[in-house]
């Protein structure tokens, strides 16, 4: 009969399915065994490499020739930073920069340069301004001897988490102090706009941080 024959055709082709799904599922399991192993088998390696890789990145170095090779074979700085330094052994300082896509007043589309010497000591400008590492509270944690890979690091990290003092756009700035000396200053470099700028200002603080420094809300003494 018809109706037989509809059941009977059902039911193979319900094995068919199950035998279909069984199958499925065996690969899946099958595939995820094999990623497994591949994965238990790779992860002492990886491991490994990794600690070779901590091991050479804080390992402290003698000269400046060899803190840059360092930091070519390390990795690549984060970021917007770029290595500009002479790859030759005669190179006399390490030249790192961070390039900005909008440049305030036209002036320059590198941000932030960081200069390291023969001594490995370290200068920090923002638009060609220097910034006076001892006055910058948010620097104050960095070494300021950059002998290894991870100083270094450690040192862009901390900068791409700052952000330039406003300074004060109050018209009332009061730029002497009761001595008549001067203790301001425009600036028409360091943001898109021109601002009164204490000569003791911080320059960068910690993004969390008010947008002005302390000392360029102050309008009297330095």
């Amino acid at each position: 009969p018809e109706s037989y024959h509809f059941a009977s055709l059902t039911a193979i082709m319900g094995k068919r399915k199950m035998r279909f799904t069984m199958t499925k599922n065996y690969e899946r399991k099958k595939c995820r065994t094999e990623v497994q192993q591949q994965s238990t088998t790779d992860s002492p390696q990886t491991l490994h490499v990794s600690i070779l890789l901590e091991s050479f990145t804080a390992a402290r170095v003698t000269s400046v020739f060899e803190l840059s090779s360092r930091l070519k074979v390390a990795s690549e700085l984060p970021g917007n930073w770029m290595n500009i330094t002479n790859s030759s052994a005669e190179a006399s300082n390490i030249c790192l920069c961070y390039l900005t896509q909008r440049p305030p007043l036209h002036y320059s589309d590198v941000q932030y340069t960081i200069q390291i010497d023969q001594s490995l000591l370290w200068t920090l400008s923002v638009f060609s301004v220097n910034i006076t590492i001892e006055r910058c509270s948010m620097l104050a944690s960095i070494s300021r001897t950059m002998d290894c890979v991870d100083h270094v690091i450690q040192l862009v990290k901390k900068i791409n988490e700052a952000v330039i003092c406003v300074g004060n756009l109050d018209q009332q700035f009061v730029n002497l102090d009761f001595s008549g000396i001067t203790v301001a200053h425009l600036d028409t470099i360091t943001l898109p706009y021109a601002t009164i700028r204490h000569n003791q200002c911080q320059l960068l603080l910690q993004s969390d941080e008010p947008s002005c420094c302390q000392q360029c809300k102050n309008t009297g003494a330095p």
